[in-house]
């Protein structure tokens, strides 16, 4: 009988046991949010803080576009910081020098993708639904989403006026490194040229000729603003020759009224 009972308190201990470390195992393995690590991309300059309540006093640092950040965990939470006025999802983040912070998730793209060619966006997964916005090749776009289909949701920003956020693409679009840090140089490229300096527009085809030695969309792109911004510059020579020829005859034809 004292055996039974024995064999019987040894049985219920082990499913007891057991049953307690499955619950531990399963708290572990699917606390919420929990992330293990992925990478994850600014969308454009965001702030980083210390602590999930957002505010100014707990800054930390700010991420630039297109910066990559390892995703810790996320959760929904009412930040203190007033500016927010409902619950929100709160990225705990992990920087490339090793900092933690918080940030809203919203922020964080899944990855980042260059058009290599004009590309319609649409309003949902499907070429049947409205056509929104043709993305110009080299434009640089953010992943916020991707259906089994193969459709990706992006943010872009503003391009040309038109903002593009949560748009559809289906096609046309390449994740390679290389091409993404080129385009983003493309960038520098405009930027630079925009200024209308001198000094900024020597920088601008500095950058060009170095992305022209590549072998992608943006090489292409390089090249033909080269040939663009030569063609401008012989345009303004041209231009200044022939104002100069033509104030060379206006004083002339003066000399000859005064002389007479």
């Amino acid at each position: 009988m004292k055996k039974n009972l024995f064999l019987r308190f040894i049985i219920s201990l082990m499913i007891f046991l057991s049953f307690f470390l499955y619950s531990c195992g399963d708290k572990k393995n699917n606390s919420e949010n929990a992330q293990n690590g992925i990478v994850k991309y600014a969308k454009f300059r965001a702030n980083v803080y210390k602590d999930k309540d957002l505010t100014d006093k707990q800054y930390l640092t700010t991420l630039e576009r297109m910066e990559e950040v390892e995703l810790l965990s996320f959760e929904t939470y009412k930040p203190e910081n007033p500016k927010y006025n409902k619950p929100l999802n709160i990225a705990y983040i992990k920087l490339t020098d090793g900092k933690t912070g918080y940030t809203l998730l919203s922020y964080l793209a899944d990855k980042i993708v260059v058009f290599y060619e004009d590309i319609a966006c649409y309003e949902r997964p499907t070429v049947l639904s409205k056509a929104y916005y043709t993305i110009p090749r080299g434009t640089i776009g953010f992943v916020v989403e991707t259906n089994d289909e193969g459709w990706i949701k992006i943010y872009i920003g503003k391009i040309n006026g038109k903002y593009i956020s949560d748009k559809w693409v289906e096609k046309s679009y390449t994740d390679n490194f290389n091409t993404i840090v080129h385009a983003k140089d493309y960038e520098t490229v405009i930027t630079l040229l925009e200024s209308g300096k001198e000094e900024s527009r020597k920088k601008a085809l500095d950058i060009l000729n170095e992305l022209s030695e590549n072998n992608d969309v943006i090489a292409l792109m390089a090249k033909e603003k080269i040939a663009e911004l030569k063609q401008m510059q012989e345009d303004q020579v041209d231009q200044e020759e022939y104002d100069g020829e033509d104030a060379t005859e206006e004083s002339g034809s003066t000399d000859d009224k005064n002389s007479n």
